[in-house]
C-alpha cells in the first residue's frame, strides 16, 4: 500500500484545528513546514512539524518551505503533496487514490463558485492545476524544484508533464478544495 505525504507550510494558524481534523481521517504522514521557533503546541503522530529557515527575501514562502523540505530528504517509494493552509481534501480522497501507483497521480481541485479545475491532461498547464492536486513519488520530485514566484507550481507541473506524461494518472473523482478555509474562502464558497 502506498505511503502518502501532505506539506503545509503554516502562517494561518487559527486553520490548524479545522485542518488537523481533515487530516486525522485521510490515513497521512502530515508534514507541517514552519518558520525557525514557530511553535503549534503538542500533535498527534501523524504530524511532524520542521522548523525550517525563512525565504530568501522575495521567494514566495510556500514554495520555498517545500524545497527545503524536499532537500532535507524524502522516501523516493512515497507521495508528495503541498497543500496550504486554508486548502482542504474531501473526506476520503486519499482512499480514492490509493489504489494506484503511477509516479504521478493528479485530482480535482473544486474552487467553489470558480468551478472545477478537472484532474484531465489537458489541464497540466499554468493556472489550470495546483500543487494541490498532484500526488508525486520521491524519487521524481527529488528531481524539481519550485523557483520563487506564485505560479512556479503551474510551470513545475508542466514541465514535468511535458518530460513524464507516461507517468501520470488522473483520478477526476478526488478532489481536493482550493481557498475552502478562511480567510481565502470569502470569495469562492
Amino acid at each position: 500500500m502506498s505511503i502518502f505525504n501532505v506539506a503545509t507550510p503554516m502562517s494561518r494558524f487559527g486553520n490548524l484545528p479545522r485542518l488537523q481534523e481533515m487530516m486525522s481521517g485521510q490515513n497521512v504522514k502530515w508534514h507541517l513546514l514552519l518558520d525557525i521557533g514557530a511553535t503549534v503546541g503538542e500533535v498527534p503522530d501523524f504530524i511532524q512539524v520542521h522548523n525550517l529557515r525563512p525565504p530568501a527575501p522575495g521567494f514566495f514562502p510556500g514554495h520555498w518551505f517545500y524545497n527545503i523540505f524536499i532537500d532535507e530528504g524524502i522516501e523516493d517509494d512515497e507521495y508528495y503533496n503541498l497543500m496550504t493552509d486554508d486548502d482542504f481534501f474531501e473526506p476520503g480522497m486519499f482512499d480514492k487514490i490509493r489504489p494506484f501507483d503511477d509516479p504521478v497521480i493528479v485530482t480535482s481541485m473544486d474552487r467553489g463558485k470558480w468551478g472545477v479545475l478537472w484532474a484531465t491532461p489537458e489541464h497540466m498547464r499554468t493556472s489550470l492545476v495546483g500543487l494541490e492536486q498532484i500526488h508525486v513519488k520521491g524519487w521524481l520530485i527529488k528531481q524539481w524544484r519550485l523557483n520563487g514566484f506564485y505560479e512556479a507550481d503551474g510551470f513545475l507541473i508542466e514541465g514535468l508533464w511535458r518530460e513524464h506524461q507516461d507517468k501520470f494518472r488522473f483520478v477526476p473523482e478526488a478532489h481536493c478544495y482550493f481557498n475552502y478555509l478562511p480567510p481565502g474562502n470569502a470569495a469562492l464558497w
